[in-house]
Order: C-alpha cells, then sequence, then structure tokens
C-alpha cells in the first residue's frame, strides 16, 4: 500500500465522519456508500497490476471476481441491517442487536462463500 492508497482510505472515513455529525440522513448514507467496496477494489486492482503488466480480456478477471464478492458481501451488509432493525423494533438494546446481527452477517458471509 503506498500513500495514495492510505490517503484515499482515510479521507472517505474521515468525511462519512465528518458528514454524520450533520443529520442521521447523511449518516446513513455514508453508511451505506459503496466507500469501503471501491476502495477494495481500487486497491485490489492497484495490487493485481503490479504483478501483471498487460491489460487483457483474461486480466481483468480479477475485477469479476472481486466484484462478485463484494455482491456477497452487500448482501451479508443487508441481512446485518434487517436483523438490527427487526431486533431493535422488538425492543432490544445496542449490545445484543450487534451482537445477533453480526452473527447473522457471519452466518450469511459463510453461507455465501460456498455458492
Amino acid at each position: 500500500m503506498d500513500f495514495f492508497d492510505l490517503f484515499l482510505s482515510l479521507t472517505s472515513v474521515v468525511l462519512v465522519a465528518i458528514l454524520g455529525d450533520f443529520n442521521s440522513t447523511l449518516a446513513a448514507a455514508g453508511a451505506t456508500a459503496p466507500i469501503t467496496s471501491s476502495i477494495a477494489i481500487v486497491l485490489f486492482d492497484r495490487q493485481h497490476q503490479r504483478k501483471v503488466d498487460t491489460r487483457t480480456v483474461i486480466g481483468q478477471q480479477h475485477l469479476v471476481d472481486i466484484s462478485t464478492k463484494v455482491i456477497k458481501g452487500v448482501f451479508a451488509s443487508l441481512i446485518f441491517a434487517v436483523c438490527f432493525n427487526l431486533l431493535a423494533r422488538k425492543g432490544f438494546s445496542l449490545t445484543p442487536c450487534m451482537l445477533y446481527s453480526y452473527c447473522a452477517w457471519t452466518t450469511t458471509w459463510i453461507m455465501l462463500q460456498v455458492i
């Protein structure tokens, strides 16, 4: 990871934190924006390009692979959010909501890796 990669990652996190101070809608938008996904894809591509000199159709398979894994991760995150929302509606406090939602996320993530 070089300076640009680190700068991009940190800047994105700081921007989301600053926007979240304004209101809950901006905080939710920042939480659901594909910031980490896009950063991960860019960093993964940059690392791949350091190893491979040519950009061919076959050379783009790494982008297909990482984006497919991102789709699986987004689905697992959706399960996390739905589980958290349902538990909060039932009156659970923050800690049980987080614990059970992460269990749901982990289970979903593991199941999707088999597919």
